[in-house]
């Protein structure tokens, strides 16, 4: 899971950070073949919107999707 951390936070830095800044919350949940990471400026209510998300397999570290929103 950490190195899925690392990636991710690479991935927003250089993609979102400027739009979400610094204040919310991480949610990391995993299946049997990959990792979600979700980022939300709500911390009250994660899934209130403006979000970001990354998943990214455990098997080799592939990016499978990186979905920003309002």
């Amino acid at each position: 899971a950490e190195q899925a951390i690392k990636i991710e936070e690479i991935l927003f830095k250089e993609s979102y950070e400027k739009q979400y800044g610094n204040s919310i919350a991480t949610i990391i949940n995993e299946t049997e073949d990959v990792y979600i990471i979700h980022r939300t400026a709500d911390k009250e209510s994660p899934m209130a919107g403006g979000d970001y998300t990354t998943t990214i397999s455990k098997k080799d570290g592939r990016i499978i999707s990186v979905i920003g929103g309002e």
